[in-house]
């Protein structure tokens, strides 16, 4: 069974802590599903639409016992190339700020979560936001003024509710965020027209 062999080296060069999400295969079992759920410590599924090995991006961060520097940078920057294109991304700054928007109301969230949620380690995605020319703290304010902004103007929160849905504990501190960002307090910016 290739997967097993798969699995088996997998294992070999990350150690014991490699978990695996689900395996899922295209043809139909020729065997006792249990034994493949053993062998791979996850669910199993069969006549799936293709096959696949699903894992957690942490597994991502594992080290590399039998690593070779040299080969894991040919072998990123390689993988990286191929992949830009497949991207459907404009940037990295427009995939942070649709992770951040909709998590903000949870408290600002870590660069490693959401480095993890994209798919990348925290140091990959520092490289390349610097080489859009930006940082984590950057982006994350843009997603914060923008979606001060957007609730400001639809004026069904109160600036409290807002400072809470944009990552704040306290309605002061997001006050003088806000202030610093756009140049006006939340309530006279609320009070402007809309079409300005």
């Amino acid at each position: 069974m290739r997967a097993g062999r798969f699995v088996r080296n997998m294992r070999n060069f990350v150690g014991g802590e490699l978990a695996f999400e689900h395996v899922s295969f295209s043809h139909p079992c020729r065997n006792d599903q249990a034994r493949y759920s053993a062998l791979f410590g996850c669910p199993v599924h069969f006549g799936a639409e293709r096959n696949a090995i699903a894992m957690k991006p942490a597994m991502l961060d594992l080290p590399n016992r039998l690593g070779d520097s040299a080969v894991n940078a040919f072998l990123t920057a390689h993988l990286e190339s191929e992949l830009g294109p497949l991207s459907e991304e404009a940037s990295l700054r427009a995939a942070l700020l649709r992770r951040l928007t909709p998590s903000l109301s949870n408290g600002v969230p870590q660069a490693a979560v959401i480095a993890r949620d994209l798919g990348m380690s925290e140091r990959t995605l520092y490289r390349r936001l610097a080489e859009e020319g930006l940082t984590f703290r950057d982006v994350l304010v843009q997603a914060q003024s923008a979606l001060a902004q957007e609730l400001l103007r639809d004026g069904s929160n109160s600036i409290a509710e807002i400072a809470f849905l944009t990552g704040f504990s306290e309605q002061s501190t997001f006050s003088r965020a806000f202030k610093r960002w756009v140049g006006k307090a939340p309530a006279q910016f609320r009070q402007q027209p809309s079409d300005l």
